[in-house]
């Protein structure tokens, strides 16, 4: 592994590549909506179990596994303690934003597995998992960090284009699964050599 470098291009194509894929791309798109309208409409109560299932449908996606719309109500299950993940997640962010936005991004980058730990692990809790999330991204930061800034900006810019923020959603997502399956199951990131 010395002198190799992840591709942060070929991951983003390779996510790209999986997401307009036939057999993904809806699936993808609407678990994207639900998200955000049902998160936008419940005042963030649902944010929590409808990213733990959209977390979930990413992961199957980087794996290669099949996904349906199914999926879509996975999150559901434990509800209490993905109630309180999202309310967590949600409260925090806002909180750390209104001291000029760095501790709501700081906190938003350290749970960014969040929801991928608790698609993973149905009988973890809100706190443990965002323990977990903590030390994933505190044991190798570098690949965190380039990637929610790539989505990030990618994102930005989607969302005011005509490509939109559903699409937003589902890159951040899938991006982040990606990473989340490097860091907790060792898969490989496309590289480049020195």
């Amino acid at each position: 592994m010395s002198g190799e470098r992840i591709d942060y291009g070929a991951l983003l194509k390779e996510s790209f590549d999986l997401a307009v894929r036939e057999e993904n791309l809806l699936v993808l798109l609407a678990g994207a909506l639900a998200v955000t309208i049902g998160s936008a409409f419940s005042f963030g109560l649902l944010a929590g179990p409808l990213s733990v299932s959209y977390a979930l449908i990413c992961l199957n996606v980087a794996r290669g596994d099949r996904v349906d719309f199914q999926q879509l109500q996975t999150g559901f299950s434990a509800l209490p303690q993905r109630l309180l993940a999202g309310v967590i997640y949600l409260v925090a962010i806002a909180i750390g934003s209104m001291f000029l936005g760095l501790p709501g991004m700081a906190f938003g980058i350290a749970a960014s597995f969040l929801f991928h730990v608790m698609a993973e692990d149905e009988e973890i809790g809100a706190i443990d998992a965002l323990r977990k999330s903590f030390e994933l991204v505190r044991s190798r930061p570098v690949p965190v960090l380039v990637v929610w800034l790539m989505a990030m900006i990618l994102g930005g810019l989607m969302s005011i284009t005509v490509v939109g923020t559903i699409p937003a959603v589902a890159l951040y997502f899938l991006l982040s699964a990606f990473v989340y399956r490097f860091l907790v199951d060792g898969a490989p990131l496309p590289t480049q050599d020195d």
